[in-house]
Parts: structure tokens; sequence; C-alpha cells
């Protein structure tokens, strides 16, 4: 799965006051969608319930825009790249066999720089919901978060048990 995470504005409501730029709203995306916590079901119950319009298993294998939000727009298709002095570029395509797959690092938290990239490659064999969110709380309410949904495995270890009836709701 590719994700393409990007910070735009957004109008504010009608006779509500913004704090971004012109008056405006922060908001973040990841593929272009913003995250927003569910109000009436957790994200697990509505997994489990299969109920619609909580969450979606259609992610696109491939950001849905391809966009590169690095380089000033060019109209006429001449490949051309703007870099500073002493910039240095490296190729996403040639990078990857400098991926260590054999015993890479366990990390928990990864420093992505301005306009820089990360590949993650974990293992989702813990059954429940996992929120996977910028390490700055105050990007949350901009929606720059997202959550994964893994399914039960194959042994009761590896399984979770229905909602009990009496769960509080939301």
């Amino acid at each position: 799965m590719y994700v393409t995470v990007g910070l735009g504005l957004e109008r504010c409501e009608k006779n509500r006051t913004c704090g971004g730029p012109n008056g405006q709203k922060l908001s973040a995306s990841m593929n272009n969608h913003s995250f927003q916590f569910p109000t009436k079901l957790s994200i697990l119950e509505a997994f489990f319930f299969n109920v619609k319009g909580i969450y979606t298993t259609d992610f696109p294998n491939k950001p849905p825009v391809k966009f590169d939000y690095t380089n000033t727009i060019n109209s006429n298709n001449t490949a051309l790249l703007f870099a500073p002095k002493r910039t240095s570029v490296k190729k996403v395509k040639t990078d990857r066999k400098k991926f260590n797959l054999v015993d890479p690092q366990i990390r928990n938290t990864i420093g992505v720089p301005v306009g820089g990239w990360a590949a993650i490659r974990f293992t989702a064999d813990n059954p429940g919901a996992w929120i996977m969110h910028c390490h700055l709380d105050v990007h949350l309410p901009l929606g720059l978060a997202t959550a994964f949904v893994v399914e039960n495995g194959p042994t009761p270890a590896t399984t979770l048990p229905p909602p009990p009836k009496d769960l509080p709701k939301c």
C-alpha cells in the first residue's frame, strides 16, 4: 500500500473563525482522505458487525493521483529538477536494493524530514484496530492519521472475542 501525506487548507465553516492562513483551516490527508474518529461506533465494532460508512477496505495500491509534491510544475513536459546547492538526491527506485529485509531495525517511531519519505514494513499479527498517526498530536484534529484493522488469526490466541452486549457507546 502506498500512502501520500499532504497538508492543505479548507474553507472555514459558516459562522466560525479558523486560525489558518487567510482565515482558512489547516487540513491534513493521507491519499486525499482526512481521518475522522467515528462518533457512533468504534472502528472495531463497525468491522465486527459489518457496519457501512465507518471504515473502508478499498485502499488503492498507489496514490489515486500521481503528483510530485517536491518539484516546480512545468507545463511543457520537460523533465526538470530544481534543487538548492549541496542537495543530495536519491532515486527511490534504486534505493529499494538497500532495504534491509533480513533483520531490520524494530522501531515504533520514524522521523521523516520535510519533503522526505519512509518505507515501512510490518507484520500485522495482533488482531484489533491500530491507529497510525503523526508523532505530534496537534496533527490528529487535522486528519493526519489512519487506522488499520487486523483480522483474526487461525488460533484462539490470535482471535478477538466479539464485543460484549453491554459495551459502552462512544
